[in-house]
């Protein structure tokens, strides 16, 4: 997981610095442009640099790539992410990994890559108290990096030898890793952790009210309009295990779980339009009521879609949401952080501006949020959120929320 970040010039941000530590779950709380979601964004937008390359990465965000800096001055973005990658890597355990990102404007190659490394730390080097911060004396190994000129050169993590390639500026050298498990193991643990782990998960609950092609993945999307594929999937999944198995389904529980905010929920459905096969979802109730999904509220489906997260089968990562209150009663809020807050192997960061989340989740949660006329800073304290219109009364659950079950896969 991600357990520090430095940001600099980015957006609403100037600098970030030292790295801010990270846990595995975090409440992002403050007032509207405080930068919460310029703090997401920063994640994101390294993932989209790995994905697409720096140049498109900047394109889908903005017209001028000065804007996607502090105050629009211009200048390189920098982000830095220090990693704890010890669940996912074999070997080595002890290790921390800092992956460093430098995004500028060149008059000759335009938007491109200004500098990038990657470097291994071992927690044994680190000070009495201290969790990210390193002396100038020790030598990380660097993993990866490129040249001034677009040099990338890789190091062979058994022994001391590098392989040298040209991709250029516009490409990331991570992105680039050759794909030996051999030589290059945790350069390649690394870049599929951000490009498949990195999750921002956006519902666009009109869209997911209509059928969907069944062409389309079954494995969740960022904006939850394949639901209907994935509900499927697992029906499929449920049929086919239960005659092998005494546990409830994946299915099976997380209709358990909605029915806290729907009592009258019986069953989840799945249904396919005849002329096209695209499919889409039913909600059956005990009166007797089949409800499609285009009859399906706005806040219901986000409520499936934010809590279906947690009953399907894990994979190491770090999801993002924004305002998870948006269009959904306090019952299903409280259904929803539940099911965030338990998902195993993810770490979740959740912006929000409800007073609820933070009191059912506590202040060691808080990542708070504010904006000064200089720059924009967090603090992690209970007093900055009670400045900011939130009150914390030390309760981290109501005690009508159903506990998450662990699911088994």
């Amino acid at each position: 997981m991600i357990v520090g970040i430095s940001i600099h010039n980015f957006k609403s941000i100037r600098s970030l610095d030292p790295p801010l530590e990270l846990d595995r779950f975090h409440v992002l709380v403050g007032p509207n442009a405080s930068g919460k979601s310029t703090f997401l964004d920063a994640i994101d937008f390294v993932r989209d640099c790995l994905l697409e390359g720096p140049r498109k990465a900047v394109e889908s965000r903005v017209a001028e790539f000065r804007d996607l800096t502090w105050m629009r001055k211009g200048g390189s973005i920098k982000i830095e992410l220090w990693l704890d990658m010890g669940p996912i890597l074999e070997e080595p355990k002890d290790s921390l990994l800092q992956y460093l990102l430098m995004i500028q404007e060149d008059p000759t190659h335009g938007v491109c890559v200004g500098e990038e490394s990657l470097r291994r730390y071992s927690k044994a080097w680190l000070p009495a108290g201290k969790n990210l911060e390193f002396s100038d004396q020790v030598k990380p190994k660097r993993l990866l990096g490129k040249t001034a000129k677009g040099s990338d050169f890789f190091t062979r993590e058994k022994g001391t030898y590098q392989d040298s390639f040209v991709f250029g500026l516009d490409r990331l050298t991570l992105s680039n890793t050759p794909p030996d498990e051999l030589r290059y193991p945790t350069a390649n643990a690394v870049k599929r952790f951000l490009l498949h782990g990195v999750r921002f998960i956006q519902l666009n609950s009109h869209a997911m009210r209509w059928p969907c092609p069944a062409t389309r993945s079954r494995e969740l999307e960022l904006d939850g309009t394949n639901l209907a594929r994935v509900v499927g999937r697992l029906l499929e999944e449920s049929t086919a295990n239960h005659q092998n198995t005494d546990h409830e389904s994946p299915l099976e529980a997380w209709t358990d779980h909605l029915r806290y905010a729907l009592p009258e929920l019986q069953t989840i459905s799945w249904n396919q339009r005849t002329p096209d096969n695209a499919e889409y979802i039913e909600l059956k109730y005990r009166d007797g009521l089949t409800c499609p999904s285009w009859l399906i509220s706005d806040g219901t489906l986000r409520m499936m879609g934010l809590t279906l997260l947690a009953f399907l089968k894990p994979e190491a990562g770090i999801y993002m949401v924004e305002e998870p209150e948006n269009g959904v009663h306090p019952k299903a809020l409280e259904l929803i952080m539940s099911a965030l807050s338990a998902i195993p192997m993810v770490q979740m960061l959740v912006a929000t501006h409800s007073p609820f989340v933070v009191q059912q989740m506590g202040r060691e949660a808080l990542l708070c949020f504010s904006r000064s006329d200089q720059e924009g800073t967090l603090i992690d304290s209970q007093a900055m959120a009670e400045k900011q219109g939130f009150s914390y009364d030390g309760n981290t659950t109501s005690n009508m929320v159903p506990m998450m079950k662990h699911q088994q896969h």
